[in-house]
């Protein structure tokens, strides 16, 4: 049985190139190789999701302008897990 899904084109787009690197021959392939892999990356967290949420709700605002949590997680975490032992 198959299905038919819409996808904007941008999202087609991005699967062609995606499908180009893992080399797999079908969208169908490429779809399946992205579950797998996604629900792979997905169960490898094994950090401490409390400290994580804590430096995540502290952002502020900086001088340069508003601190994106993406940009210095890695420091925040850090400094949180340090001060959470100390």
């Amino acid at each position: 049985m198959s299905t038919t899904i819409r996808v904007s084109k941008r999202d087609k787009e991005a699967l062609e190139g995606l499908r180009k690197r893992l080399g797999t021959k079908t969208m169908s392939e490429t779809l399946r190789r992205a579950i797998a892999l996604a629900r792979a990356s997905d169960d490898r967290f094994a950090g401490n999701i409390e400290a994580l949420q804590k430096v995540l709700s502290t952002a502020r605002p900086s001088a340069k302008g508003v601190v994106r949590a993406s940009e210095r997680v890695d420091e925040e975490v850090a400094a949180a897990l340090a001060a959470e032992s100390a």
